[in-house]
């Protein structure tokens, strides 16, 4: 099993054992899936919301990139963990990340 660091970025604001533990285990299935890149996930347990993020895309200059899932609006076949699987990938595949090695697969177009 692939090990990863939780690094805790809300210093000194308490959160429920329960938001860590669905932090830690999306965490761990998209270092499984994605092992080349890093990933932040955020768990708002009593809003129902997970916030997924690759800090690869962030040194870009895209700070606020990432997804926001909401569990009630989820299909009943589809849950949390494997959402963000999902948006972890579409990420990638937005920034030209490769998913299986990290690196760019193509060339980005400058946006007006």
């Amino acid at each position: 099993m692939t090990e990863t660091t939780c690094l805790d970025l809300n210093d000194g604001i308490e959160k429920p054992p329960l938001d860590r533990e669905v932090e830690s285990a999306i965490g761990q299935e998209l270092v499984s899936r994605y092992p080349w890149v890093s990933w932040l996930v955020e768990c708002q347990g009593a809003l129902g919301v997970v916030k997924v993020s690759c800090p690869e895309i962030h040194r870009e200059g895209n700070a606020d990139y990432g997804v926001i899932l909401m569990a009630k609006k989820l299909p009943r076949h589809l849950d949390i963990k494997r959402a963000a699987v999902m948006a972890g990938g579409e990420l990638l595949e937005r920034a030209h990340m490769s998913r299986t090695t990290g690196q760019r697969t193509s060339e980005i177009v400058q946006r007006d």
